[in-house]
């Protein structure tokens, strides 16, 4: 289990690694398209993605959002 507590900006998400996009989309409970969203709009720190998915996966999954 991840220990949320303990990220950093230093911690990326490696998008060439099928299993890590898998497992980060599992533990954000999101869709891949929602986090490669999320990931256009903050980078690919995991902190950053999950800050802004606590401001915005509603409106992104309202919107359906896509790239």
């Amino acid at each position: 289990m991840l220990n949320v507590e303990n990220l950093d900006d230093r911690l990326v998400l490696d998008t060439s690694d099928y299993n890590e996009v898998y497992n980060w989309c599992q533990f954000l409970n999101c869709s891949e398209e929602t986090l490669f969203v999320s990931m256009y709009y903050s980078g690919n720190s995991i902190v950053s993605i999950q800050s802004f998915l606590s401001e915005n996966k509603e409106w992104l999954e309202k919107n359906n959002f896509q790239l």
